[in-house]
């Protein structure tokens, strides 16, 4: 994986799912190139009829949380409490589809 690719992965496990506007945002990186190239792997799930279609399995998010790795690009201890196995992270706020509205007929 490049290390863009790496810091899609990392930041998409902290999320319960995700599209690849938010994954790309979330990873702090201005095109989707890597987020299109991480959700071709079979390690992300998709539901199509979802708002946020992709989804990390949660042991692979657990995994990312807590992983002692040694890259240049890992998460260290001051990154904040979230990034840690054992905290559970914020459910993102359902999302309701509101229509626009429709154009006014005179009256």
């Amino acid at each position: 994986m490049t290390a863009d690719e790496r810091q899609v992965l990392r930041s998409a496990s902290l999320l319960d799912a995700f599209d690849l506007d938010l994954a790309t945002q979330a990873a702090g990186l201005a095109h989707q190139a890597a987020a299109r190239r991480l959700v071709e792997r079979p390690l992300v799930t998709e539901d199509p009829h979802a708002i946020w279609p992709h989804h990390l399995h949660g042991a692979i998010r657990t995994a990312l949380r807590g992983a002692d790795d040694h890259t240049e690009d890992h998460w260290t201890p001051a990154d904040g409490p979230a990034l840690t196995a054992d905290t559970p992270l914020p459910r993102l706020p359902s999302t309701s589809v509101v229509p626009a509205p429709s154009a006014r007929e005179p009256g």
